[in-house]
């Protein structure tokens, strides 16, 4: 079997196991293009791979009015934290992207807010999700694997080997990029409220292994952490 065949494969699987509720963690390759179909006036059909991009974030709390004081969100009211939190979404994201969201999306009404959300959904499970979703992802790319998780204190579960723990849960109670523990925070509340792209973190972790310079790091921090804005959360709330 030819490696696309094996990855779309494996990525099937993965899909299945996603949508059944029987998936506890897997592991998926980085991928960077996407099958999609195209059929013309003349009911003929072709099959592209086009460009797409994969991204990683978490902890949206879509609903969730206390949210704003526990974590001391800069928004007016819930309504205002809901449109910006979704617009911010779909304005980086493509419906052919791959995001993959790690937690806490909505207390309530989570299928009324995943149909205002564009691209493939992939969940990992929050504390606060009742929907079907994985314990916990590897993503490997740039000869880096990237273990997604909600809470990171459940990293112990994780029964493969990864290089960096990328979760939520926390909100602005750790910061965007934890070099010493090996851990990215991306929780909305410390990436500046927008979805971060995950190859741009595989590339920049890869520079890091293969290099040891925190060139790359500190690129990333600058580029995507904003958890310098606001103080810390009030996190016995949302735990």
């Amino acid at each position: 079997m030819k490696q696309s065949e094996q990855l779309e494969l494996e990525l099937r699987e993965a899909r299945r196991a996603y949508l059944d509720g029987r998936g506890r963690g897997c592991v998926i390759e980085s991928e960077s293009v996407y099958r999609e179909e195209y059929v013309g006036s003349d009911g003929a059909s072709l099959v592209l791979n086009v460009p797409c991009a994969e991204w990683v974030t978490s902890d949206l709390h879509l609903g969730h009015y206390n949210i704003i004081e526990y974590c001391n969100r800069p928004f007016k009211s819930l309504e205002e934290m809901d449109e910006v939190l979704i617009r911010n979404w779909n304005n980086w994201i493509l419906p052919r992207d791959k995001v993959f969201y790690l937690g806490d999306l909505a207390r309530r009404n989570q299928g009324q807010y995943l149909s205002r959300l564009k691209g493939r959904i992939v969940r990992v499970n929050g504390n606060h999700d009742g929907a079907p979703g994985h314990r916990w992802l590897i993503v490997k790319g740039y000869d880096v694997a990237a273990a997604l998780i909600h809470n990171p204190a459940d990293a112990h579960e994780i029964t493969e080997p990864y290089d960096w723990l990328v979760h939520g849960h926390v909100h602005n109670n750790a910061p965007f990029l934890d070099v010493e523990r090996r851990r990215i925070n991306v929780s909305v509340d410390v990436t500046d409220f927008k979805p971060v792209p995950l190859d741009y973190v595989l590339r920049a972790l890869s520079y890091y292994k293969h290099t040891g310079g925190d060139l790359s790091l500190r690129d990333l921090r600058e580029t995507y952490g904003r958890e310098e804005k606001r103080p810390p959360a009030k996190n016995q709330r949302f735990s």
